[in-house]
């Protein structure tokens, strides 16, 4: 009888923790909505930040309405978007960068990567020069965000 009640009983606690899973993950897991700025006011976008582990989040932005960025208007000529992903409130892990590309088959610019940093307050969307940058390119060229103005 007692392995009977233990089998029964390790069960049901398996089968409480694999229900309890997804309803963990998805608190873990939010959208935010991004809005144009002046050089791209009819731009959008849509970002899925995931929190992956304690530091760790992944990134997935589509943006759809954003100009090629060599055809804005600015000196110096910009040529890729980069998306900065913010933390306002620890100073000590301030942003982290990820590179849009575009894609032909239906001119949206995407991204999915993961990012190192505390916290996210604020995703904001820049035209700079190189993908390899660690802060935007000045004058600062911002063309979406999630509107806390915190960059």
């Amino acid at each position: 009888m007692s392995r009977k009640l233990a089998a029964i009983i390790g069960g049901l606690a398996l089968g409480l923790a694999a229900a309890a899973a997804p309803a963990t993950a998805a608190s873990h897991t939010m959208t935010m909505a991004l809005h144009g700025a002046k050089l791209a006011h009819m731009a959008m976008a849509s970002v899925k930040i995931t929190m992956i582990s304690n530091g760790d989040y992944r990134i997935q932005v589509d943006a759809a309405g954003l100009p090629a960025p060599t055809s804005l208007k600015v000196k110096p000529r910009r040529s890729v978007y980069l998306v900065w992903v913010i933390d306002g409130k620890h100073k000590n892990s301030a942003m982290a960068v990820l590179a849009l590309k575009r894609n032909p088959a239906n001119g949206h610019y995407t991204t999915n990567g993961v990012v190192m940093i505390q916290e996210v307050t604020e995703i904001s969307v820049t035209a700079d020069l190189s993908a390899k940058q660690h802060m935007p390119t000045m004058p600062m060229v911002e063309v979406l965000s999630s509107g806390h103005g915190l960059m």
